[in-house]
């Protein structure tokens, strides 16, 4: 007696192509995610922008040379350039002030890295 599983292995095989291809759609999005938050906080102060995009070549150059997994490598320089996304808490007349700012100012500054937690911590994603 034989049964005929051909059936059974197209549809097997239908449903790894459409989750194969929800992943990339979802892995994507979180990338896109990643970008839009990470102009987001661009818009705030101009040179923080390219200063984003430095940070994050930089952090996957030495996540290299350290002989990290390729993947791993990415997402460190797509995570890095969030690094100052908690920018987006302090106020413009600090953030865009001309010359040096007051030792109270540059406090307020400095709070922008538990600002940016705050913003990234607590999610249920796993993005590696």
């Amino acid at each position: 007696m034989s049964i005929d599983i051909t059936e059974r292995k197209v549809a097997e095989q239908t449903i790894r192509t459409h989750n194969e291809a929800l992943t990339g759609r979802v892995e994507r999005a979180q990338l896109e995610i990643l970008q839009r938050l990470a102009r987001a906080a661009e818009y705030r102060d101009d040179d923080t922008g390219e200063h984003m995009n430095r940070v994050g070549r930089a952090a996957a150059g030495i996540a290299s040379e350290l002989g990290l997994p390729a993947a791993q490598v990415t997402l460190i320089e797509r995570a890095a350039a969030l690094h100052d996304v908690g920018k987006i808490g302090i106020s413009d007349t600090i953030l865009l002030k001309p010359g040096r700012l007051t030792p109270e100012e540059f406090a307020v500054v400095k709070t922008h890295c538990v600002i940016g937690a705050n913003i990234l911590s607590g999610g249920t994603a796993r993005w590696w």
